[in-house]
Order: structure tokens, then C-alpha cells, then sequence
């Protein structure tokens, strides 16, 4: 009786422990077959909606290599608004056609220097799409950067005017060894289109921006008395509001002096027509402007490519025949008229770079401002920015 006691006891402890096991080697295994099925590509799930994110083949995996190649473009913002300004300095083809009208009898080459104003790149970006490492680069180079040509030293913004996107695409490459393939010219005048057609974005403006004069300046530029001055005076005594000096009666400005008045407020913006031209078209007086200027530019930048990455090929040759009017752009005449987004990029060139502006959506992106130093002259308020090459060839030495 003690021994069938003792066999029932073990056949009972028996029976629990093997099924114990049996049952979590079952759902191990089980498991294990269904995440090879799964892996494989083969299971009903997956082959209903095609869209595994762990499939090699997934558009959004990182093992995925994008086709097409990597390609790098510059971005150049200007200040050209020929609906409000007519007095712009003539291209060389305006002035021969001047110069032919002249009566050499009669003195007329007022004609020739009544036109003053130049056309200046106010934001220069430039972007590689780099499939080798993974990333996209967006470096803001000031449009102040001093650099020297056959005329002497000038700013970029300057060279623009004075030579074109060609000469100013030269330069470019000779401060990153890194030739732009293509360029994109955005007239102040016309950026509205390209945000109405693309989306707005909104920024968090960390500085007041005030007009002064031709330029758009933010408040570094400005002491607390000279903002006290412009906005909060003092009211006029009613006795004194007519009396005239005797310096009134002789003595007229020819140039009035600039007056400060506040254009945008420190806050959430969205970009609009207005607050466009306001900060594309600030002028970088310091350093921290130019920190300031690139850390607004260089996030619209990525926003407005993230929306070409999430647009169908078709869709992305829509937009750019859209913008362009299906015309290449490649004069070098800054005051030539130009479509909303003035570019050498066609919809045939699509095709070559549309697996690598998709791949922006899983890239890293590295947003940097060029490096420089920024001097302020003794003659004039306004300084220039100089670029420090040693730096410059050390932080983007990898996209070359």
C-alpha cells in the first residue's frame, strides 16, 4: 500500500511538471515560428496592407538605400521689389541702351546717375543632401561675409548684385568645398507665392525689428534711449509748435534722417507678405544678428523641404512647374524678371534626387551657421562678417 502511495504521488508531481513544461516550450516555439513567418514577409497582415515597418524593403526602414544620387543647392533670399523701387542701378544692357539714346549735344547722362540702388542677396543658404552619411546639411552664410573680387573686398550680399547667382555660386564653393548643383532665387516681392503654395510656418521672434531708413534692424542695434527717444517722446508744448528758428528758414536736409519705427513685435509669427519681407530683408549689424537671422532662416528651410519629402513625384513636379513656370533660370542679371521661385532645378532633374528628398523624413539633419567673426568699422555703424576658413574646412570637410 506504501508503494502504490508512492507511485501515485510521483505520477501525479510527474504529470504536473511535464505539462508545466509543455505548455511554455508550446507558446515559446509558437512564437518563434510565427515571428519567422513574419520576418519573412509572408504573413496575412502584412500582405493585406503592404506596409510592415520592419520589412527591409519599407520606404521608412533605415536599411533602405534611397535612389538617386546626393546633390547640394544654394538658397538666395534678395531685396529686388521693382513695384516699389525704380531707381535701381541699370544692368550693363540698360546702360548701353541709355547711353545710345543721349543727344551729345544736350547733357543728359543725369539719366545714368539718377538710378542708385543696388540689388542685395539678404540670406544665403546652402544645402547638401548627403545619401553617403545620412544627412542633410543647411548652413546659413551671412549675407555680410567679406570676400575679395577683381573689383576688391565686398560682402556677399553685394557680389550678388553686382556679378549674379553664377559668380556668387563660385564663391560659395570656394568658402565649403562644395559645388551647388542647382540654385533657387527668391525676389522679396514674390516670396508670398512660394509660402502660400507650400504652407506658412511660424517662428517665435525672440527681438523686437524696427525700420530704419532702407533697412530692417533688429533692437541690438538701437540703446534704450534712443528706442525712448523714437517711442515714448515727450508730448510738444502747444506754445512752442509754431515757433520757427531762424536755422528752419536756411538750413533743409537733403536726406532726411532715418526715423525708427517698430516693424515687427517680439513674439509668435507666422510668415506672411509682411513679416517675409521684414526678415528676409534684415540687415545683420553684429553677431548676434546673424545668429538671430540664420536661426529663423534655417528652420523655415527644413520645414518647407519636409514638404517636398512628403510629396509623391508627381505631386513635387506639380509644385515646381508651379513656381517656376517651367522656365530654367540662369541669367546672371539680378534685376531680370523672374518667376516666384527662380531656379536652374527642372522637373526633369526630379527623377535623379526624389529617393533622396524622401529620405529626408529619416536623415539626421545638421543646421549650422557658417563661422566668422564679425568687425565693426570706425566710418560707419555697419560692419562686415569674416569667415573663418580654419573652422569652416573642419566642420564640413565630411560633405565635400
Amino acid at each position: 500500500m506504501a508503494s502504490f502511495r508512492n507511485f501515485l504521488i510521483t505520477f501525479l508531481i510527474s504529470v504536473l511538471l511535464f505539462g508545466v513544461i509543455g505548455y511554455f516550450t508550446t507558446v515559446f516555439v509558437s512564437g518563434v515560428v510565427q515571428g519567422l513567418i513574419d520576418s519573412d514577409g509572408t504573413s496575412q497582415e502584412q500582405n493585406q496592407n503592404g506596409s510592415d515597418p520592419f520589412d527591409p524593403n519599407f520606404p521608412g526602414s533605415d536599411d533602405n538605400e534611397p535612389e538617386g544620387n546626393s546633390f547640394s543647392f544654394i538658397i538666395v533670399l534678395t531685396d529686388f521689389d521693382p513695384t516699389k523701387y525704380s531707381d535701381y542701378i541699370p544692368t550693363d544692357w540698360e546702360a548701353q541702351n541709355i547711353e545710345y539714346s543721349i543727344d551729345p549735344g544736350k547733357d543728359e547722362l543725369g539719366l545714368l546717375l539718377s538710378k542708385s540702388r543696388h540689388v542685395h542677396a539678404t540670406a544665403i543658404i546652402l544645402v547638401k543632401a548627403d545619401k553617403e552619411h545620412k544627412e542633410y546639411l543647411l548652413c546659413y552664410i551671412s549675407p555680410e561675409t567679406r570676400v575679395y573680387t577683381r573689383s576688391g573686398a565686398m560682402s556677399l550680399g553685394n557680389l550678388y548684385g553686382n556679378y549674379g547667382i553664377n559668380v556668387l555660386k563660385d564663391h560659395v564653393k570656394a568658402l565649403t568645398g562644395i559645388s551647388p548643383d542647382f540654385h533657387f532665387v527668391l525676389d522679396c516681392y514674390k516670396m508670398n507665392e512660394v509660402v502660400e503654395t507650400l504652407g506658412r510656418y511660424s517662428f517665435d521672434l525672440d527681438s523686437d525689428i524696427f525700420s530704419y531708413g532702407d533697412y530692417y534692424m533688429t533692437s541690438y542695434n538701437f540703446t534704450a534711449e534712443e528706442k525712448k527717444a523714437a517711442f515714448d517722446q515727450e508730448p510738444v508744448n502747444p506754445d512752442d509748435a509754431d515757433v520757427e528758428t531762424e536755422s528752419n528758414d536756411y538750413v533743409k536736409e537733403l536726406v532726411p534722417a532715418p526715423v525708427i519705427s517698430r516693424a515687427l513685435f517680439a513674439g509668435m509669427h507666422e510668415l506672411d507678405r509682411e513679416t517675409l519681407t521684414v526678415v528676409a530683408n534684415l540687415k545683420e549689424c553684429c553677431l548676434e544678428d546673424i545668429e538671430l537671422k540664420g536661426g529663423y532662416v534655417l528652420p523655415a528651410v527644413e520645414f518647407y523641404l519636409r514638404k517636398f519629402a512628403e510629396m509623391s513625384e508627381s505631386g513635387m513636379s506639380s509644385v515646381i512647374s508651379s513656381l517656376t513656370g517651367s522656365v530654367a533660370y540662369a541669367s546672371d542679371s539680378p534685376l531680370d524678371e523672374k518667376p516666384a521661385l527662380a531656379t536652374d532645378f527642372t522637373t526633369n532633374d526630379i527623377g535623379n534626387v526624389y529617393g533622396v528628398v524622401g529620405a529626408l523624413k529619416r536623415f539626421g539633419v545638421n543646421s549650422m551657421i557658417y563661422p566668422g567673426n564679425y568687425v565693426s568699422t570706425h566710418d560707419a555703424q555697419i560692419g562686415y562678417y569674416v569667415p573663418t576658413l580654419r573652422t569652416a574646412v573642419e566642420d564640413l570637410i565630411k560633405y565635400r
